[in-house]
């Protein structure tokens, strides 16, 4: 048993279950400038980044919920309804890809992306420029942080994007246990893992973000679809939307299961 290796096993064998586990222990970002951070923080839940000022990232990803909204789908500008859920911003930089379907490769590309969308927050880099370059103060911290380059649509991406890698939910009781702090998980807590394991979950949920890592297809023990009872949307064909390739219709990436 899992438990009795945690307890019982000298530390050279601790080492080597700890390598067996599906899940691994979640590691510190590297190469992060703390100015910039910090400044991508800032734009995170600068209102400015919508057409009407009224929607920022953290709009859709409440950092002190969860990383996400908590919504069936977001909603954005104007009230404005999406197609999906928002996923969580915590552990993002684990990720394959980003966004349900993948379809941006790297963060500061995603960064773009709902900025432009008339329904999340319907503005364009022009705009964007235009109003964050009347903020002085804003536009001397580009300058020093980014000297030579200064604000433009790519150092600002820059900043969210590092922002994001910067959510990483370090020192979990589940990356203690698995440090080999036998104490760290509750008895109860073992069991479900225990089960999880033993259902199979691991097959899609693993590694440091315990999934995010691959897709599948949507419903692995029934037909999601057939049972939802609403009507399919462009949305719902997945990576088909990016592909083409009919077997990714209604395939997504995995979700990562670790949350603040």
């Amino acid at each position: 048993m899992i438990l009795a290796v945690c307890c019982c096993m000298p530390a050279v064998s601790l080492q080597a279950a700890r390598v067996i586990e599906p899940i691994q222990t979640v590691s510190e970002p590297l190469g992060l400038d703390p100015g910039i951070v910090a400044l991508g923080d800032r734009l995170f839940h600068d209102l400015r980044l919508s057409r009407n000022n009224t929607v920022s990232c953290a709009h859709c990803h409440r950092l002190n919920a969860g990383g996400d909204d908590d919504m069936p789908v977001s909603i954005g500008i104007e009230g404005k309804a999406g197609d999906v859920n928002a996923p969580t911003v915590f552990n993002l930089n684990l990720n394959i890809a980003f966004f349900w379907d993948g379809r941006a490769s790297t963060l500061e590309e995603l960064v773009g992306m709902p900025l432009k969308d008339d329904r999340e927050m319907d503005t364009d880099w022009p705009e964007v420029l235009s109003k964050l370059g009347k903020d002085r103060k804003m536009v001397a911290d580009f300058e020093r942080l980014f000297p030579g380059k200064g604000m433009t649509k790519e150092t600002i991406a820059r900043s969210i994007a590092d922002f994001m890698r910067s959510l990483v939910t370090l020192d979990s009781p589940m990356d203690r246990w698995l440090n080999g702090e036998k104490d760290a998980l509750t008895h109860e807590q073992l069991r479900g893992y225990r089960l999880f394991k033993s259902y199979g979950c691991v097959a899609c949920h693993q590694g440091e973000a315990v999934g995010g890592n691959m897709y599948a297809g949507m419903g692995a023990f029934q037909d999601y679809f057939r049972d939802r009872k609403r009507p399919l949307t462009i949305a719902d064909n997945g990576r088909f939307n990016v592909t083409g390739d009919e077997r990714d219709r209604h395939v997504f990436k995995v979700p990562g299961l670790r949350r603040h």
